[in-house]
């Protein structure tokens, strides 16, 4: 391997082991460290710099949950979600799984309106759905879970993705920085877990942006100075 690269090398909570390549790059731009203690500056630089690709999709899929589709009760409108969803987001569903996926929000998650706005985090949603669309899929969806709660509430319900992932296990990782999880070993495929881990960020750097601000940031920073190397 190539001095130019740093690897970093994560356990996860299933015990699997991912080896993760840091590119040389380490600014962004001359104002922006990825791995510097976070403030509220850089992330609106990062955001505003990085995201713009990522804007029109986001837009759309906005549009979509929140004024043509804001309930989730018509399966016609939950399969139009899910659609958009995975087209945006790449994850890999056939039709036949998002129609199953589709009915069981709208058969089996009778009260998912209710719980969705509510105004508090219902992190139990998120691990409910999983666990009843794996039953109908074999899979356990837990990002795309995570994607579809937080497009109705996105500054209640971050979305979990493993550049996002990476992104909170390495600012645990570094001593300086300070950040530590309550558990070193936490997993964040726990969504309340996960939502702990974000707040704890937000609370520890004292940042004002936002849950979605944070999430885009890790996101977006992650898949800028990492890959994955297996």
């Amino acid at each position: 391997m190539s001095r130019e690269y740093m690897s970093t090398e994560i356990k996860y909570y299933n015990g699997k082991t991912k080896r993760w390549i840091r590119e040389p790059k380490t600014k962004f731009g001359c104002k922006f460290t990825a791995f510097d203690i976070p403030n509220d500056d850089e992330i609106k630089y990062f955001i505003d710099t990085e995201w713009e690709k990522e804007e029109i999709p986001e837009k759309a899929l906005n549009y979509l949950f929140l004024k043509v589709c804001p309930d989730n009760k018509n399966i016609d409108n939950v399969f139009l979600k899910i659609s958009a969803l995975n087209d945006v987001y790449s994850t890999f569903l056939s039709n036949e799984e998002k129609i199953k996926i589709a009915r069981v929000i709208t058969c089996e998650f009778k009260d998912f309106d209710d719980r969705i706005n509510s105004g508090k985090v219902d992190a139990l949603i998120v691990n409910d759905l999983c666990k009843s669309v794996k039953n109908v899929i074999e899979k356990y969806c837990y990002s795309f879970a995570t994607k579809y709660c937080s497009h109705h509430k996105e500054n209640l319900y971050p979305i979990y993705d493993s550049y996002v992932d990476i992104m909170l296990k390495w600012y645990r990782n570094q001593e300086k920085i300070g950040f530590c999880f309550e558990d070193k070993d936490i997993n964040c495929r726990d969504y309340g877990k996960f939502v702990n881990i974000i707040n704890d960020f937000k609370e520890k750097f004292s940042l004002k942006s936002s849950i979605k601000q944070i999430d885009q940031f890790l996101w977006t920073a992650g898949k800028i100075f990492f890959k994955r190397y297996e």
